[in-house]
């Protein structure tokens, strides 16, 4: 008995994965016996879904689960992608090769299809709208045009319907569509670089979006932008918020929300922790690395990594106030005239100076440049 329930329990659980499943069959008639391997994204990396090798005339069939729905990448032997929706629908394409989006079909798959119309068609209309707006501001800013107002009347009119296209565009996609949350969010992320340096007056609106970011959001730790996120929202408020003091306050101010709302998340939560934390260090941004340190070590609700804690945890045993670590020194440190010790500890002085410096230094210049600035 125990043996036909076991039998009748697979038999159902083998039926529901498959109805689970969808497949992905395509034809890239210039890709000829040649491997593919289908992508989804999870976090900060991407992992192998299904893979197959190509036929003579460049046809394949692979398969996903709805694990896996999200963004993806078809890869192939030659290194070229075709970036997709892993949709809860079967997909059908087909094309000439992964490089050429133009001549990509997809024959079966809504979001797919709505997803390449808006890629072959946003490039033209974002380099008209960049041609657009250089002349809007010619027209504005030189004497000789500003008098032009039915020239300058064209020109906002065509830049009002070039932004109208593509809300239009989003608008009617359903509720339930990914590239309606994917789209605005891959092109908030590709604009920060611009903004930052070239339109002030954006500013604040990019700043308030990159803020309003979902990290709890299960869409982004599937769409492949989770890295992008977190390294532009902080690439962006460095290279706009002006002097260094308010760049740090600005970060600490991202840094509270971004872990308010993983809060009850901890996966999310250490994954997002320690690759912020490493980035804050890997740019010098040490104030704001401290501040997300003892942040995470002091919460009380969620557990961290054991690996994540170690790396945190050196920031509270140097926080400012606490009591200096012992340090022992090596064959190769040097000591002013007249002192010798092993460690730290044993240098009995109110105050204490520890010069980490190249082996190529000159240790007796440093030491005359130290007693230069403390005479002063």
């Amino acid at each position: 008995m125990f043996k036909i329930k076991f039998y009748l329990s697979l038999v159902i659980f083998l039926y529901i994965g498959k109805t689970m499943g969808q497949d992905m069959v395509g034809q890239l008639v210039d890709l000829e016996n040649k491997s593919v391997i289908l992508e989804a994204f999870d976090g900060l990396s991407s992992y192998p879904v299904d893979s197959t090798k190509t036929d003579h005339k460049g046809k394949f069939k692979l398969s996903y689960t709805s694990l896996s729905h999200g963004m993806g990448l078809l890869k192939t032997e030659d290194g070229e992608s075709i970036l997709l929706v892993l949709e809860p629908e079967d997909i059908h394409l087909t094309g000439t090769n992964a490089n050429d989006y133009q001549q990509l079909n997809y024959i079966k798959g809504q979001e797919n299809k709505q997803f390449l119309t808006y890629v072959n068609n946003q490039p033209v209309r974002d380099q008209s709208y960049a041609a657009w707006d250089y002349l809007a501001k010619l027209y504005q800013d030189n004497d000789l045009l500003h008098a032009q107002n039915q020239a300058k009347n064209a020109i906002d009119t065509e830049i009002k319907r070039l932004k109208n296209e593509e809300a239009s565009f989003l608008a009617q996609l359903p509720n339930s569509s990914y590239i309606k949350w994917y789209i605005p969010v891959r092109k908030l992320l590709s604009s920060v670089s611009q903004v930052a340096q070239y339109k002030p007056e954006e500013i604040p609106a990019t700043r308030m979006a990159l803020q309003n970011l979902d990290y709890a959001d299960e869409r982004l730790y599937t769409s492949g932008l989770l890295k992008e996120a977190i390294e532009n929202h902080v690439w962006f408020i460095e290279n706009s918020s002006g002097a260094l003091d308010q760049v740090y306050a600005d970060l600490n101010e991202s840094i509270d929300l971004m872990l308010a709302q993983l809060i009850h998340d901890e996966a999310k939560y250490n994954t997002l922790t320690e690759y912020l934390f490493n980035l804050l260090e890997k740019r010098s941004l040490f104030t704001s690395a401290e501040y997300l340190a003892l942040k995470v070590l002091n919460e009380q609700s969620c557990s961290l990594n054991d690996d994540v804690a170690k790396q945190l945890e050196s920031y509270r045993q140097m926080k400012k106030g606490n009591t200096a670590p012992d340090i022992r020194f090596g064959q190769y440190t040097y000591f002013p005239e007249g002192t010798k010790a092993a460690s730290l500890k044993e240098i009995d002085a109110t105050y204490k100076v520890v010069v980490f410096a190249a082996g190529w230094c000159d240790p007796t210049g440093v030491a005359g440049n130290l007693r230069n600035s403390t005479a002063h």
